[in-house]
């Protein structure tokens, strides 16, 4: 239980990171994973919603119009179950997108490689 609760106070340490989403992408899978199953920790992350939102002025915060309305009626459940739910459709989006944009890549690095040999034996040859 020592080690469950030790994981669990790393993963809270990441709920603010997770928030403004700037965890990276290996880092927010982990996180999802684990809050897919702690409830301790989605209460954490409730926690941090009620005093990001509902103790601070939420009407000065910019929010997207989708969370506006669970702030509206101080869902904070809610509010971190659509931030989940989003959060997950883009990784998987996002994981998709990265096997494409590394193909480009590739691409990309062989045609400037050719270019470099087709231009090294002009010069030297």
């Amino acid at each position: 239980m020592v080690i469950t609760m030790n994981k669990c106070k790393e993963y809270q340490m990441m709920i603010p990171d997770f928030h403004k989403e700037t965890l990276n992408y290996k880092d927010e899978l982990m996180f999802l994973d684990h809050v897919a199953d702690c409830e301790d920790c989605r209460e954490e992350m409730e926690i941090y919603y009620i005093i990001e939102y509902g103790l601070n002025d939420s009407e000065e915060k910019d929010v997207n119009p989708k969370y506006r309305k669970y702030l509206n009626v101080f869902d904070f459940k809610g509010m971190v179950e659509q931030h989940i739910k989003d959060r997950v459709s883009y990784l998987n989006w996002y994981g998709e997108n990265e096997k494409i944009m590394n193909f480009v890549i590739l691409i990309n690095n062989t045609i400037l490689f050719v270019v470099l040999i087709v231009l090294f034996i002009i010069k030297f040859c």
